[in-house]
C-alpha cells in the first residue's frame, strides 16, 4: 500500500515528524556517506515510520558513544563537504546532529530512532511516527531528570529489545521498570508519583497527535465508532482542567481535523446517530 500521498496531506496536522529532524538526518547522510561505494541515499516513508539508508560504515561504531556529553568524532569521512555544510548551518560539525535528533524526540516523548549497522557498509536509521508504549510516553512526560543514556535503555524496553543483565538491574533499581527479565515493561507508576507531579501530569494535556492515534487505533480495531464512543475513549485521557462540555468540544475538534485531512469520514446518519470510520488508503 502506497501511503506517501496520505502523509504529504496529513503530516503537518498530526505533527508526525519534526521537519528539522528529518532534514538533519538527511543532511548528515549527504555529509558523511561513503561516496566511493557508488551507493545512494534512500528515504522510505511508511504509515508509521520513516527509514533512511545511507552507504558507509558508522564511524563512532556505537550510537551511544555519540550521545555522551563532549563526544567528538575521531575523523570526518568527507572533511571539505562537511565543513562547507557546517558553514551554512546544514549540519552540526561537532556532534553530527545525532544528539539534536535524540533530544528532539525525547522532548516530544516519542520513541528514539533505531540505528542498524548489521549490513556491512550500510547505515539504516528508523524514525517512528507514532507512540509505541503509552507508559514510556507518560514516564518521560513526568520525568525531566532522566539522562539520555537511561532513556535510551527505556526505549529499548518499550521495543522489546533485550538488554544486558546489569542494564536491567540498573533500571529496576531506579524503579523505572517492572517484571522479571526479559519480560519487563516500563513502569507507569513511577511517572504518576514522582516529585508529587501526579496531578500536574493529569492536568497537562498531551498533543493532538496522541489523541488522534488513539482514535485511529480504536477504529482499526472495531471498524467504526459513534461520537459518544470516542468521547468515552478519550474522557479520562483529556486534561482534568477541562469540564465535560470542553472535553466534548475537544473531541469534536479532533474529529473535524481528521475528517478535513482525509483520515476519517462520517457515515450512516447525522452527527448524533452516525458513525465514524477510517478512509481506505
Amino acid at each position: 500500500m502506497d501511503t506517501s500521498g496520505w502523509h504529504q496531506q496529513n503530516t503537518t496536522i498530526t505533527q508526525q515528524y519534526e521537519k528539522d529532524l528529518l532534514k538533519e538526518l538527511v543532511h548528515n547522510c549527504i555529509a558523511h556517506q561513503s561516496y566511493t561505494s557508488g551507493g545512494r541515499i534512500y528515504f522510505d516513508e511508511f504509515e508509521d515510520m520513516v527509514i533512511i539508508t545511507n552507504p558507509g560504515s558508522f564511524i563512532p561504531g556505537d550510537v551511544r558513544k555519540v550521545l555522551k556529553p563532549g563526544y567528538n568524532a575521531p575523523f570526518t569521512r568527507n572533511m571539505l563537504l562537511a565543513e562547507a555544510m557546517a558553514s551554512i548551518k546544514m549540519i552540526d560539525s561537532t556532534q553530527w546532529g545525532i544528539q539534536k535528533v535524540y533530544k528532539t524526540l525525547r522532548d516530544r516523548y516519542f520513541p528514539l530512532p533505531d540505528y542498524d549497522f548489521s549490513v556491512p557498509n550500510k547505515i539504516t536509521v528508523t524514525v517512528y511516527g507514532k507512540i509505541l508504549d503509552q507508559n514510556y510516553t507518560v514516564l518521560l512526560f513526568g520525568r525531566n531528570d532522566l539522562e539520555i543514556d537511561t532513556i535510551y535503555l527505556l526505549d529499548r524496553i518499550q521495543k522489546k529489545i533485550l538488554l544486558e543483565k546489569d542494564q536491567y538491574k540498573m533500571l529496576k533499581h531506579l524503579g523505572l521498570i517492572e517484571g522479571k527479565a526479559p519480560n519487563v515493561y516500563v513502569s507507569l507508576a513511577v511517572a504518576e508519583v514522582v516529585d508529587g507531579r501526579a496531578q500536574y501530569i493529569k492536568n497537562k494535556a498531551m498533543d493532538d497527535q496522541y489523541y488522534m492515534e488513539l482514535i485511529m487505533q480504536y477504529l482499526q480495531k472495531f471498524g467504526s465508532a459513534t461520537k459518544s464512543n470516542i468521547i468515552e475513549l478519550l474522557r479520562d485521557k483529556l486534561s482534568d482542567v477541562l469540564n465535560s462540555k470542553q472535553k466534548d468540544g475537544k473531541v469534536k475538534y479532533l474529529l473535524s481535523v481528521m475528517k478535513k485531512n482525509g483520515i476519517i469520514e462520517h457515515k450512516d446518519g447525522n452527527q448524533r446517530t452516525g458513525v465514524w470510520v477510517l478512509i481506505d488508503q
